[in-house]
């Protein structure tokens, strides 16, 4: 991360820069570089968490799908067929 989005967010967020005056710039620096990695990590994980949800939501709408289209066929052969009843 650059530093000029550490000092940018500081400016923002003057209670935070204050109770920050006294750490070191390094270590500063290192603390907003794991607190982005952790971010970043954590929105990976949160966007592979959604794609495996929405896999799963297709698949269950397929099975759905699947059992409408079944019940609609054993529908199809139980009513009396247009074709039988105008060859009576």
């Amino acid at each position: 991360m650059s530093e000029g989005r550490l000092y940018a967010w500081l400016h923002r967020h003057p209670s935070e820069a204050a109770a920050l005056a006294d750490v070191p710039s390094d270590v500063l620096g290192r603390l907003w570089a794991d607190c982005s990695h952790e971010a970043a990590w954590d929105a990976i994980r949160q966007n592979a968490n959604l794609a495996m949800n929405l896999a799963l939501i297709i698949e269950r709408l397929e099975e759905l799908a699947n059992v409408y289209r079944d019940v609609e066929v054993e529908r199809e052969a139980e009513a009396a067929s247009a074709y039988w009843s105008s060859n009576r």
